[in-house]
């Protein structure tokens, strides 16, 4: 049986000092990202869904309580749907684009971070598990694990320059991702709704 994940990346943040917050508490939803949200909702609401799934941090669990009310579901919360954990969490954007937003250990680096093997690994985890006799799901996650899928359904090495350049333009705040899973295998994963807020 096949099971259609509708990825989403969480809205836009309050985040006026320009901080890449990682797993850090404290950054709600804007009003913007809200309406974004919201906007989603209505889209999702379209498609079916059988359950909702969420990262535990906050703007993820806000943009699902905007989506859970509209589709009268209850949120799953799952520790793998989380960000990224780098010690870089707190630095500001603009430094981390001097080092093209690097903050994945791998061998060719000593960061204390989570590795991108990591990080597929732990999303594999949740496809698995979840696929299990349901057709349509919703998960609100982070954008660095969307991107991480983009580069396993093109099959490219799962490495900074490629999911920083070679992937397309960045995940928008609300779009979200159709991903079809089968058998273990995912088949396809396509970007299917931009909110226009």
């Amino acid at each position: 049986m096949i099971t259609n994940f509708y990825f989403v990346r969480h809205g836009e943040v309050e985040n006026s000092r320009g901080i890449w917050y990682g797993r850090l508490d404290g950054y709600p939803l804007s009003n913007n990202g809200k309406i974004q949200a919201d906007l989603t909702a209505d889209y999702l609401k379209t498609q079916y869904i059988n359950e909702l799934y969420s990262s535990p941090l906050l703007r993820s669990k806000q943009t699902a309580e905007i989506i859970a009310l509209k589709l009268n579901l209850d949120i799953h919360y799952s520790n793998d749907l989380l960000e990224i954990n780098s010690i870089y969490q707190g630095k500001k954007y603009s430094e981390l684009s001097m080092m093209d937003y690097d903050i994945f250990s791998s061998s060719t680096n000593t960061i204390e971070a989570e590795s991108m093997d990591h990080v597929v690994h732990r999303i594999n985890n949740f496809l698995q598990e979840t696929s299990k006799n349901k057709q349509n799901i919703t998960v609100v996650t982070h954008g660095d694990v969307i991107m991480m899928l983009k580069l396993l359904i093109q099959g490219l090495e799962l490495n900074n320059n490629n999911l920083r350049k070679q992937t397309g333009t960045y995940v928008q705040n609300c779009e979200v991702w159709k991903l079809s899973y089968e058998n273990g295998t995912i088949k396809s994963l396509q970007s299917v709704f931009k909110p226009s807020s």
